[in-house]
């Protein structure tokens, strides 16, 4: 079974979505959807391939990483609540 903390980070309700992404998140977006095109375009299809695996693999990496960060922030957390009601 998985941690309180991973039940919590992986609910099934899509929290994620109701956080509304910020103005510099929408422009950074943007910039990397026109600068992967571009590079798309000058791609054969078994270069294609390779940088779809490399995005994949990246986007499992960001995704342990951001768990991470989500299990400590949790447990940072808890330990101030903690102190701050002593």
């Amino acid at each position: 079974m998985k941690s309180i903390i991973e039940q919590f980070y992986y609910r099934q309700e899509p929290m994620y979505e109701s956080i509304p992404r910020s103005e510099e998140y929408l422009k950074r977006e943007r910039e990397y959807d026109s600068i992967h095109t571009k590079i798309e375009d000058t791609l054969n299809e078994e270069q294609k391939q390779l940088m779809d695996d490399l995005w994949l693999a990246g986007v499992g990496l960001k995704s342990e990483a951001n768990l991470t960060y989500f299990k400590e922030g949790v447990k940072f957390g808890l330990l101030l609540a903690m102190e701050a009601h002593e």
